[in-house]
């Protein structure tokens, strides 16, 4: 129980700002912008007037006639950028509140008529398996089916190649597990007399959720940065493989080829917009983002709906399914290349937590779990799943499953103070996790939020076919020994940021 004259802030599962968005304009401090509401609901950013301006606007008002009293040409808009709200502490995110130029249906349909116009601009677009299942659900008909008439639609449109992001999740499963052995087995040796041991933090959190990411990297800052693993989500490897290894097929430049990702959540635009996934240019000091628009499960939906393109009846083109995306060209030891216990898994938000523990048990312990034998026990509440794995009589790794901000909170404390149980934890901000992400199509007239939840975990749990890794895709992704250190890297790991926090977001509850 909570006094009720305490007031906690920063952990409500639902996402908005927390304070005003205090975007400088032209790099000068005293420049403060004020937002607001337009008949539309919709949050415009406008210059501020100083003080001169509004003296000056009231000395004409006297001297003009009482009709034009109160009327002043409208300040200029001022655009906000993704980078600013990244670099912004005054909230978690701002995707769904602060207008945005970027990232949207316009955009995408921008590039599509562009490229359909001829030159060397190629448009690719990748699907999110949540996404699809989503759409699935709302048609009332398999996730394989919707998959196949999503990308026949989408090719209508113009698309020139359609991905599912499953493969990269493959990769990202894969090196998610490599990375918590390697943290384990260093964690297990002991430092010399006198030497603080240098091994990584355990327990590793993990990081393909960009809600909660910006989070830790806003609200708690560096302490907890080195707990955060180093794979990259699905759809930033993903993005790495089409304007690398894909776009070299093409024969077109990575700045040639416009990559698209449908997702189950806002936030996934935020981590399109980071620094971090972006692709140097040969020959040139710029750089161009991997994704260049993220647009979530409602706005494909909305969109196919305005151009007549029914998911739920048959379309032209379907039976071809999707593209693939060849391995690069690298040769190498692989990394990842020992992935048959994985053949199992296929959790509603990627399966994370169920991947490293059979990653754990195969390559520190020689047990090989089957399917099925995982069981999980929910912890307070049923957004918190733990699972552990015991050999020999004896518990030699635990994990969990924690999903919403309230839990997340609590998983901090626990963590500051030394009392984590845990070696790793699969973190997501959305409760019920990626398949109840606020990008996904909303409950059906007379459908509860908890039966449409239940419909998307079924369809997406027998949905075996495209879910076990390598059936899309090249189906020897995993199986070859083609990525060299270097590139694996470069692929498949990403670093994260201390954002300072701003004082107006600190002192903004006194």
């Amino acid at each position: 129980m909570f006094s009720g004259a305490v007031k906690i802030s920063d952990i409500s599962d639902f996402i908005h700002p927390s304070q005003d968005c205090v975007v400088s304009i032209g790099g000068t401090k005293e420049a403060i912008l004020t937002s607001e509401l337009d008949e539309s609901g919709m949050v415009q950013v406008q210059r501020p007037r100083t003080a001169g301006a509004l003296q000056k606007d009231a000395g004409a008002q006297a001297a003009a006639p009482v009709a034009t009293l109160g009327a002043h040409p409208p300040p200029s808009p001022v655009t906000i950028s993704l980078n600013d709200c990244l670099a912004c502490s005054g909230c978690i995110t701002s995707a769904e509140t602060v207008l945005l130029q970027a990232q949207s249906t316009a955009q995408l349909l921008g590039k599509l008529e562009e490229a359909r116009a001829g030159g060397h601009l190629r448009v690719a677009i990748s699907l999110s398996p949540q996404s699809v299942v989503s759409l699935a659900v709302a048609a009332g008909q398999a996730p394989a089916l919707t998959q196949s008439r999503l990308a026949a639609a989408l090719r209508a449109l113009g698309a020139h190649a359609v991905f599912s992001t499953a493969p990269a999740r493959d990769l990202a499963l894969a090196d998610a597990a490599a990375e918590a052995v390697g943290r384990l087995r260093a964690a297990a040796r002991s430092p010399r007399a006198g030497e603080e041991s240098a091994a990584p933090r355990l327990p590793v959190l993990a990081s393909t959720c960009p809600g909660w990411v910006c989070y830790a990297e806003k609200t708690h800052g560096a302490w907890v940065l080195p707990f955060l693993s180093r794979t990259k989500s699905a759809q930033a490897v993903t993005a790495s493989l089409i304007k690398g290894s894909w776009a070299a097929g093409e024969g077109v430049a990575p700045e040639d080829v416009f990559h698209c990702s449908i997702m189950p959540c806002f936030d996934k635009k935020l981590e399109a917009s980071r620094e971090d996934f972006t692709l140097g240019i040969e020959g040139s000091s710029r750089r161009v983002a991997e994704t260049d628009c993220v647009l979530a499960t409602a706005e494909v939906a909305a969109l196919l709906q305005e151009r007549g393109l029914r998911l739920d009846s048959p379309l032209p083109g379907e039976e071809v399914g999707l593209d693939t995306v060849p391995r690069p060209a690298s040769p190498g030891r692989g990394l990842v290349g020992r992935a048959g216990w994985m053949g199992a898994v296929h959790a509603g938000s990627g399966s994370y937590m169920e991947a490293v523990l059979r990653g754990v048990a195969s390559e520190l312990h020689g047990v090989e779990l089957e399917e099925g034998t995982l069981v999980t026990q929910a912890g307070r509440n049923p957004d918190i799943q733990e699972t552990s794995l015991d050999v020999a009589s004896k518990t030699v790794f635990r994990a969990a499953a924690i999903y919403g901000f309230r839990n997340i909170q609590g998983l901090m404390r626990r963590l500051r103070l030394g009392k984590c149980p845990y070696d790793y934890v699969e973190v997501m901000a959305c409760p019920s996790g990626c398949l109840n992400g606020g990008g996904q199509l909303r409950p059906s007239p007379g459908q509860t939020p908890a039966q449409l939840i239940q419909a998307m975990e079924e369809g997406y749990h027998a949905w075996r076919g495209d879910l076990t890794p390598g059936a899309l895709g090249d189906s020897d992704m995993l199986a070859g020994p083609w990525l060299d250190p270097g590139s694996a890297a470069r692929l498949l790991h990403t670093q994260y940021h201390h954002r300072e926090k701003s004082a107006a977001s600190v002192l903004k509850d006194w």
